[in-house]
């Protein structure tokens, strides 16, 4: 998030998402997160406590089965083949991106002898167990929760319009919907103008939304127009132990053409990411460097219309419009 008045100069801050566990009872307390953070329900407390354990029979439940949830329990898997791991989802584990993708994703899994449970919900979190809105108990020696990212409730205490999620709700140029002078990308933001490709919590989307606001900022000094943000995607991989699969996704983020699968598809989710890594460290050390496709696929005429929609559903008062 960016702000500033005049847009002379900027105050950047980092919202980023955390795993939601605080609305499932218990899971806070007994459930480990996915999060890069310290604490004894972090990250690097769940890697401890496995690496402490080793190949002794144990039960791992994974909560969530897109892309986070599948890659955390396969790599708990391949690495501690002696565990029983087990993923519970509310759908089925891997329908994020069509049929296609989820059968690869379910074959990889299965392989790799992780056990499956679709259709469940979660009501409660207990140190030895997990309990499903249908009073179902699926016992457990550990919990992982991989599922309901959210935002900082730092914009929402502030007064500014997010959704439920606490992601701000931003114009075709990134601009806060009731903060014109907020800028939100990454995370942070919730684009209610199309995109081209869909908008979701992803480092390319940060990326690609981060080198806009840039733009944005440079094109209000010099008063300049710039086109409303959009992009395309190209691909995505999913890394399943030290398998995998990989997919094209050009330009709308759906799977197109062939999947790729086994070590294939992790050597080439592995170079993508490094990528992604890459060329954010090109950028800060030669800024404005980074260009990418798609940024022409959304008219004004577009923009403007889900941006008046919104404020007249919301009741968020006048847009204001490049």
């Amino acid at each position: 998030m960016i702000s500033n008045e005049n847009w002379h100069s900027t105050r950047p801050s980092t919202l980023g998402s955390d795993i939601n566990a605080v609305d499932i009872p218990g899971a806070s307390e007994h459930a480990y997160r996915l999060e890069a953070k310290d604490g004894a329900r972090s990250g690097k407390a769940l890697h401890l406590r496995l690496s402490e354990i080793g190949n002794r029979s144990f039960r791992v439940i994974v909560v969530g089965g897109a892309e986070t949830g599948v890659e955390a329990a396969g790599e708990i898997k391949a690495a501690w083949p002696s565990m029983e791991v087990t993923i519970v989802t509310r759908g089925r584990c891997g329908n994020f991106k069509g049929p296609r993708v989820e059968r690869a994703v379910r074959t990889q899994l299965t392989r790799l002898g992780v056990k499956l449970i679709d259709g469940e919900t979660i009501a409660e979190v207990r140190p030895s167990e997990i309990i499903t809105a249908n009073g179902r108990s699926i016992t457990c020696d550990m919990c992982v929760w991989s599922t309901g990212l959210h935002s900082s409730p730092i914009a929402r205490k502030a007064g500014i319009a997010t959704d439920e999620r606490g992601r701000i709700m931003v114009d075709a140029n990134l601009r806060s919907l009731t903060h014109q002078q907020i800028l939100a990308v990454g995370d942070a933001a919730r684009p209610i103008a199309p995109t081209g490709a869909q908008y979701r919590q992803s480092a390319f989307a940060a990326l690609v939304s981060g080198a806009y606001a840039a733009d944005v900022i440079l094109a209000q000094k010099t008063g300049r127009r710039i086109r409303p943000f959009s992009f395309s995607t190209f691909g995505q991989g999913v890394a399943v132990g030290r398998g995998g699969v990989g997919f094209f996704s050009y330009p709308d983020d759906m799977q197109r053409w062939f999947i790729v699968q086994g070590r294939a598809a992790h050597y080439i989710r592995n170079f993508f990411v490094w990528l992604v890594c890459y060329v954010l460290k090109v950028e800060r050390r030669l800024p404005g460097i980074f260009f990418w496709l798609g940024s022409r696929r959304v008219s004004w005429r577009q923009a403007n219309d889900a941006v008046d929609l919104a404020h007249s559903v919301r009741g968020l008062g006048a847009a204001g419009a490049d």
